[in-house]
C-alpha cells in the first residue's frame, strides 16, 4: 500500500506572511491561515477555528510576498511537516506545519470592501 502525505485547505490569512531568509537555502514566506467549521445545534449555530502555520517556497514565496495580505482569501495544497526541539531549559516541543506545494490567491480582502454596498 502507498503513503500519502497530503493536505488542502481554503482559508483567510491571518496576517501578512513574512519572509524568513535562512543562511544556508533559499528564503521563504511564513504565515498562518484560519479556517472555520460552523454546524447547528438545538437551533443555535456553532463556529470554530482552526489555525494552520503554512511555509511556502519557491516558486511561490515571491508572490506570496509581495501580493497577499491578512485576511485573503487563499487555496493551499502540501505536505504535513513536524518538527521536535529541546528549550535550553530541557522542555521538549513540537510544531505541525503544512509545506505548500500549491498556493493560490482566490480573493482579496481590499477587493471585497471596494464592492459597492447593496440593499
Amino acid at each position: 500500500m502507498s503513503n500519502l502525505n497530503e493536505v488542502t485547505l481554503i482559508g483567510r490569512l491571518g496576517d501578512k506572511p513574512q519572509t524568513i531568509k535562512g543562511d544556508d537555502k533559499p528564503a521563504f514566506v511564513v504565515c498562518k491561515i484560519a479556517t472555520n467549521e460552523y454546524w447547528k445545534h438545538e437551533g443555535e449555530t456553532h463556529n470554530h477555528v482552526e489555525w494552520h502555520s503554512i511555509e511556502v517556497s519557491k516558486p511561490y514565496a515571491d508572490f506570496v510576498a509581495k501580493h497577499c495580505d491578512a485576511g485573503d482569501t487563499v487555496f493551499i495544497k502540501g505536505r504535513l511537516r513536524t518538527r521536535n526541539w529541546e528549550s535550553k531549559n530541557g522542555v521538549k516541543h513540537s510544531d505541525t506545519i503544512i509545506k505548500a506545494d500549491n498556493f493560490q490567491l482566490l480573493h482579496r480582502k481590499n477587493d471585497a470592501e471596494k464592492l459597492p454596498k447593496t440593499e
